[in-house]
Formats: C-alpha cells, structure tokens, sequence
C-alpha cells in the first residue's frame, strides 16, 4: 500500500538527475547511491519523497530520500565510501533504500485515454 502511495499520491518535494547507470540499477531493484545521481532540485527533507529522472527528464521512480535536500548536493557523483570518510559514517549508504523506491513505467506512444462514443 505504501508504494501504491508513493508512485501514485505523494506530494514530490524535489528531483533527482540520473545517470544511465544509475536508471539500469534502480529498474534492476537495487537501491539509489549517490554516486548515480547527477543534479538535484527541489526542497526536501529526509523521508520526503522525491522523483528521479533520467538525463532526458523522463520519471523513472519515486522514493522516500535519506538525506534533506541542503546535504545532498555535495554527495552527488561520490562513492559510499567517499561519503564515509568525508561527512562521517551516517552519510556511509544509499540516498534512497530499494525498499522506498517503486519504478514507474514510460507511459507507451500506444496508451490513449479512454473516450465516451459521441452522442
């Protein structure tokens, strides 16, 4: 129930760029490291949800992030270990867990609303 939520009723607070990895991961299951994400935008905090993006600007996920949107921007293309040494060891893991991450599928060109027959 939870991720019916996030994909389809929550308040996004803010954007995250992927790279072409990053995307390949998340819609392979796997968690969202900082490392993967190439910009941010929005105002958020941790356990907000927010949307990721492709470089393209395409909506790949929603996720509950880990971090508020004021420490994210200098996490961005650093490795978990990196994050480690540098901000302390809370800061040593994913930006969003899988387990608050639901991936959203493109919208097909063949997908068109449904229209009531004319009277």
């Amino acid at each position: 129930m939870r991720l019916l939520w996030l994909a389809h009723l929550a308040d996004i607070k803010g954007t995250l760029t992927l790279d072409d990895g990053a995307v390949e991961a998340i819609r392979g299951r796997r968690s969202l490291l900082a490392a993967g994400v190439n910009d941010v935008s929005g105002k958020f905090t941790a356990g907000d949800p927010v949307s990721m993006v492709d470089k393209d600007g395409n909506e790949v996920a929603h996720g509950l992030i880990n971090y508020g949107s004021d420490e994210v921007p200098g996490m961005l293309g650093k490795r978990t270990d990196e994050l480690g040494d540098e901000f302390g060891e809370e800061f040593a893991r994913e930006l969003i867990h899988v387990d608050n991450l639901v991936t959203l599928r493109p919208r097909s060109a063949k997908t068109k609303l449904k229209q009531s027959p004319a009277k």
